[in-house]
């Protein structure tokens, strides 16, 4: 009997809910709207995924850059201050890469990184072969070491003992994500300046820019030190 009664009590509901969303359509297509929704929203959360393999939905992931979509963050002639405005007068050629992630490196091998004018390919070239080859009061007698200590990338490095390595946790672990953003300032009042002077024969100019990007997981954040190059403006 009371099995009877649950069945038939379930029957009524189900009658009584077709007749409201036949007395009220509207209502029945919003519901179905709501649900589609739900629906492709789960879909996406299933489709998308990380290179490790964590699931991520759509909307979390385009809520954060990364180093492939961040490109255009250092492409573009737009700097974040004056002191930039002042050493970049031209458009972007391309950028030189310090290692900074997972540690800073300054005497690692350094990067280059293509801009996106192709039409500024040959002015590209000749701003890295200047960087590789310029040796200050250099000459083809001189010595090895000479060209070594008097190179554009010796002056850089130098220049970066300017700031000191910064700590934390009593000492222990290096903040370089710190000394990173003091790098970037500095570089461009004491460093720039002079290698610009020396840069000048080959039609670019260079400066210090802070390249970043959020991640979705490990640390928030990552902070690249750039030296990006820019063609010397014609006016």
């Amino acid at each position: 009997q009371g099995t009877t009664t649950t069945t038939h009590t379930h029957c009524t509901n189900i009658i009584l809910q077709f007749n409201s969303i036949q007395s009220n359509p509207i209502q029945s297509n919003k519901t179905k709207m709501v649900q589609f929704e739900e629906n492709e929203e789960d879909s996406e959360i299933m489709e998308t995924t990380t290179d490790s393999g964590h699931k991520i939905s759509d909307t979390k992931k385009f809520k954060f850059s990364t180093r492939d979509n961040s490109l255009t963050k250092w492409q573009n002639q737009h700097s974040r201050n004056k002191e930039e405005e002042k050493l970049c007068t031209g458009p972007v050629l391309g950028a030189l890469e310090v290692v900074c992630d997972p540690y800073f490196d300054v005497d690692a091998p350094f990067q280059f990184l293509d801009g996106k004018f192709s039409y500024l390919d040959d002015a590209w070239e000749r701003c890295q072969e200047g960087w590789k080859n310029d040796h200050k009061n250099g000459n083809d007698g001189d010595s090895k070491d000479h060209h070594r200590s008097s190179s554009l990338s010796h002056s850089f490095r130098k220049a970066c003992q300017g700031v000191p390595v910064t700590t934390s946790c009593c000492g222990l672990i290096n903040n370089d994500d710190e000394r990173i953003h003091a790098l970037v300032p500095y570089l461009n009042k004491h460093w720039a300046p002079k290698a610009n002077k020396r840069l000048e024969k080959y039609g670019a100019s260079v400066h210090a820019f802070l390249w970043h990007w959020q991640n979705v997981q490990g640390k928030s954040n990552t902070y690249i030190l750039l030296l990006r190059f820019c063609e010397l403006s014609s006016s």
